[in-house]
C-alpha cells in the first residue's frame, strides 16, 4: 500500500472513532446508563411497599415511578458534582456510617410491618438487604452530604437552607439538561 492509501485510511479511522467517542462520551462501545433500570425497579418496589402501609394513600404507580426516577436524577447529579470536585467516600467512612444505620435500624429489622415485612417478601436477611442494596444509597448519600457541606462553607450564614436548596437545584438543573436525551429515554421505557 501507498503512503497516500495509509495516510486516508489512518485519517478515516481517526474521524470514525472521533465521532464514536463524541457518540459514546467517551466510553469504547457504549456508554454506560444514566440510571441503571435495576436500581429504578428496585426503588420503586421499596417505595411501592412502603406506600402500601399507609392506609388512605391513593398514589398512582405512574407517578410514584416518575417520583422514584426524579429522585434518583437528582442524586446522580449531586454524586458527579461532588465528585467534580474531588470529594470521596473512603471504605473506612463508609463501613463506620452503615454500622451507625444498620444499628438503628435493627430494632425494626423482625416487624411484621414495615422494613421486616419487606424483606421478609424479599427473602432477604438484614445483613443481606444492607450489604447488596443499601451499601449505595448510603454511599451516595454521604458523598451529598460531603457535597452540601463544602457548599455551607460558601455561603455567608451557614444555617441559609435557601442558598443550599438553589444551589442543589441548579446543578440538578444543568444535570438534566445535559442529560435530556438519556433522561427522556429513561422515562419513555418507564412511564
Amino acid at each position: 500500500m501507498n503512503k497516500g492509501k495509509i495516510t486516508v485510511c489512518v485519517a478515516m479511522v481517526i474521524v470514525f472513532f472521533a465521532a464514536f467517542q463524541m457518540n459514546t462520551k467517551g466510553y469504547l462501545l457504549f456508554a454506560p446508563p444514566l440510571i441503571e433500570q435495576e436500581k429504578i425497579d428496585e426503588r420503586f418496589e421499596l417505595q411501592s411497599f412502603q406506600l402500601a402501609q399507609i392506609e388512605d394513600l391513593d398514589i398512582s404507580k405512574q407517578k410514584l415511578k416518575s417520583d422514584v426516577i426524579q429522585q434518583l436524577i437528582a442524586q446522580k447529579a449531586l454524586t458527579e458534582k461532588a465528585k467534580e470536585k474531588e470529594l470521596e467516600v473512603t471504605e473506612k467512612e463508609l463501613e463506620t456510617r452503615m454500622d451507625e444505620i444498620m444499628e438503628q435500624a435493627q430494632e425494626y429489622k423482625d416487624e411484621d410491618y414495615g422494613m421486616g415485612a419487606f424483606l421478609k417478601t424479599q427473602d432477604l436477611s438484614f445483613e443481606e438487604y444492607f450489604n447488596q442494596y443499601m451499601k449505595e444509597e448510603i454511599k451516595t448519600e454521604m458523598f451529598i452530604d460531603k457535597l452540601q457541606k463544602e457548599w455551607f462553607k460558601e455561603f455567608d450564614d451557614a444555617r441559609d437552607y435557601n442558598d443550599l436548596e438553589e444551589k442543589r437545584q441548579e446543578v440538578i438543573d444543568d444535570f438534566k439538561a445535559e442529560h435530556q436525551d438519556e433522561i427522556e429515554r429513561i422515562k419513555e421505557e418507564n412511564l
